[in-house]
């Protein structure tokens, strides 16, 4: 399958660009989280396993990391970090400009978003381990 991500005209409903990359198998019942818009970056997390940051006027990639399957948004940190949680519990923590570390957590996430607070990061799963991380120990 083919996953697309597609910037409209709200005028007038035209395509303004489209970034078709993310080719691969979906695993079935998943459902893409939507993109997240900050500071003119279009984060877009492919069903496919790989996390896009994407310019938003452009259309242009200004990274891309392969992160697995993930079934929540990513979350903006302090307006200079982007986390993301995979499948397996990977907490995946990017700068705007691209990977800065990667922490393994004991907790396999549902599809629910992490739970960011002025100075945590909660992480709730399925497997019913709830894991608190302080931010000032991923930023």
């Amino acid at each position: 399958m083919v996953e697309c991500l597609v910037a409209f005209n709200a005028d007038n409903g035209k395509i303004i660009w489209a970034l078709k990359k993310g080719v691969g198998p979906i695993p079935p019942y998943l459902e893409s989280p939507s993109p997240v818009i900050f500071n003119g970056i279009v984060f877009h997390d492919s069903p496919v396993g790989i996390l896009y940051a994407v310019n938003l006027s452009s259309g242009k990639v200004m990274w891309e990391h392969k992160t697995g399957f993930t079934t929540s948004n990513v979350d903006i940190i302090k307006g200079k970090y982007v986390v993301i949680q995979n499948e397996t519990g990977c907490l995946f923590v990017f700068t705007l400009s691209g990977l800065v570390k990667l922490i393994e957590t004991p907790v396999m996430p549902g599809p629910v978003n992490l739970l960011v607070t002025l100075n945590s990061l909660f992480l709730v799963g399925v497997n019913g381990i709830i894991d608190v991380i302080s931010i000032d120990s991923i930023i």
